[in-house]
């Protein structure tokens, strides 16, 4: 259960500061700070009340605490949106030093993606269902929009997805959304693939499909041109005594006409069975790419030609474990 009020917490903070600034025995004392605003209620947590601080973590345990995905505010960089894996979705519009749960009464607290629309900041799309594979991981109820920067949100469909890995949205076209959807993690079927939105969730096209096993979990898009897009799939299932995690379906592949046709990538990257993909843009020079991929012919690989040839630049990736974005 997450407190929702914390009126008294300046107070401690303020304290704790004092206490961290205080000189230990034989020391001599240190220049008397600024007097501070922090122990006045009305003034609130200031960013300047945390400086003195050092930080360790209070809790709670990593399996309700851990981030699966983040999103910042373009037009302010001190508004960030967080995703956990069972904790719902929290808002800071002051840099991080205070944060605001947003997604408390939907059917799930367990997210897996968050995305900003590009061309209006205040819209938001959460998918639901960690994107994970340890055996915490709890699953969802497909994706939700907001049109108020978080304050509202309705459901937008694609429910038997289970776990939601990515959503990229058109930069110049707020309706057309692509989600990257996994399937469920205990077994087959369900919703599982790569699916296109034209009217902003109304309705969904499945654009790219393997199997009942294999789901996508990454989808990335390149900020010079909407129609190429790059998507990771991801073979895999959790049972009671094992963990499937990769196989033959697990591979990148390519688009060039915004979704509706796919190639398997080659050139370079790893065509042998492989576990978790991930594949971004860098966003200051797009014909440089990175990939990561888990498997004996798994590592970081990096493209300097916008995907088309590839380089593995380590090998260092070899478990699906923990595999942060």
């Amino acid at each position: 259960m997450f407190a929702r009020s914390a009126s008294g917490l300046p107070l401690v903070l303020a304290a704790l500061v004092h206490l961290g600034s205080a000189p230990l025995p034989g020391q001599a004392p240190g220049p008397t700070p600024p007097p501070s605003d922090a122990a006045d209620p009305e003034v609130g947590l200031q960013t300047e009340d945390l400086a003195a601080l050092r930080w360790r973590e209070l809790g709670p345990a990593i399996t309700s605490g851990r981030i699966t995905a983040f999103a910042v505010d373009p037009r302010d960089t001190d508004v960030i949106y967080t995703a956990s894996a069972s904790g719902g979705a929290w808002k800071t519009v002051n840099a991080g030093t205070t944060w605001d749960p947003i997604f408390e009464h939907e059917r799930t607290t367990s997210l897996g993606a968050i995305a900003l629309d590009p061309s209006n900041p205040d819209v938001i799309w959460l998918g639901t269902g960690e994107q994970n594979s340890v055996r915490s991981s709890s699953f969802g109820d497909g994706v939700y929009r907001s049109l108020d920067g978080g304050l509202t949100w309705e459901h937008r469909g694609l429910e038997s997805s289970r776990h939601v890995g990515r959503i990229v949205v058109h930069p110049d076209d707020s309706d057309v959304v692509f989600v990257a959807a996994m399937g469920s993690l205990w077994g087959p079927g369900g919703e599982r693939g790569l699916y296109r939105t034209r009217d902003g969730g109304e309705n969904w096209e499945r654009v790219l499909a393997i199997d009942e096993h294999t789901g996508v979990v990454e989808v990335a898009m390149d900020p010079r041109d909407p129609d190429v897009l790059f998507a990771a799939t991801f073979q895999r299932e959790r049972r009671q005594w094992s963990m499937v995690g990769g196989g033959p379906g697990s591979a990148l592949h390519r688009s060039d006409d915004g979704g509706d046709t796919w190639r398997r990538v080659e050139g370079g990257f790893p065509t042998e069975p492989l576990g978790r993909i991930g594949v971004t843009f860098c966003s200051g020079q797009p014909d440089t790419m990175y990939a990561s991929a888990v498997g004996p012919t798994g590592g970081i690989f990096r493209s300097d030609d916008a995907g088309a040839t590839w380089e593995r630049r380590n090998a260092q990736i070899q478990s699906h474990w923990f595999y942060g974005e």
